[in-house]
């Protein structure tokens, strides 16, 4: 229970400091009014745009990839590998690893190669992550040092894709960008939600089953952001003179 309390404490002292220290920088002429039917409309301005869809689904998905192994990590370590309850750090660490190496990556990125390419090479590295981690869990006895690289690769992938994808949402509505961004947050942990609760339960009996869940989510989020691609050159065509 301390956790809990101690995130309340968290969440009110971040409260306090950006509501002392982070002043509205937005133009007042610029600001949206908070009145409901205003935001209702804007809501709808961004969820029936039909490229928010496609594009907020795309990191959605590529999370619930490995959000399938945090909501199994119990039968994940503890009855698949034989991890102590006290040794959950052997998924989360690789995991949070991965990631802050991609959004290094990506950083260094910026400004040298295009925001395209940085995807294209962070669904390529996912690819591995995936690939590696079918063969490990249908060929290899099971073992936590060689089940969790494939989590660390996949991860770094991720967080290589997740920077460019977010631009390109919130250049969809550049006035609205906080909506925007909170709308990508709603699907994504809307999505994760329902995989938590459903979906990696019935995923969490082997590590094969594990591993191809993992496979049809980044899978599919890389279909998504082939027919997002293959839409956005369509209307750059007609739009051409």
């Amino acid at each position: 229970r301390s956790i809990f309390w101690f995130m309340l404490a968290w969440t009110v002292l971040m409260l306090v400091l950006c509501v002392r220290s982070l002043p509205e920088t937005l133009p007042v002429a610029q600001r949206h009014a908070l009145h409901p039917a205003a935001l209702w409309r804007n809501y709808r301005a961004v969820l029936g745009q039909p490229k928010f869809a496609l594009l907020s689904l795309v990191p959605a998905l590529n999370f619930c990839a490995f959000f399938v192994y945090i909501s199994a990590a119990p039968s994940f370590l503890v009855d698949l590998l034989g991890v102590s309850t006290y040794g959950f750090a052997w998924l989360f660490v690789p995991m949070i690893s991965g990631i802050m190496l991609g959004a290094y990556l990506s950083g260094r990125l910026a400004g040298r190669v295009s925001g395209l390419r940085t995807v294209r090479i962070g669904f390529t590295v996912a690819a591995v992550g995936v690939v590696l981690n079918l063969l490990i869990s249908t060929l290899l006895p099971p073992f936590v040092a060689w089940n969790v690289v494939p989590l660390f690769v996949y991860t770094c992938g991720s967080s290589l894709i997740m920077p460019t994808i977010t631009l390109l949402l919130l250049d969809l509505f550049p006035t609205m960008r906080g909506l925007t961004s909170s709308l990508q947050g709603f699907v994504q942990f809307a999505l994760g939600g329902v995989v938590a609760g459903s979906i990696a339960p019935l995923l969490a009996h082997s590590l094969t089953s594990l591993a191809l869940g993992m496979a049809a989510f980044a899978g599919a989020s890389f279909v998504l952001w082939l027919v997002y691609q293959r839409r956005a050159r369509t209307t750059l065509k007609e739009a051409s003179p």
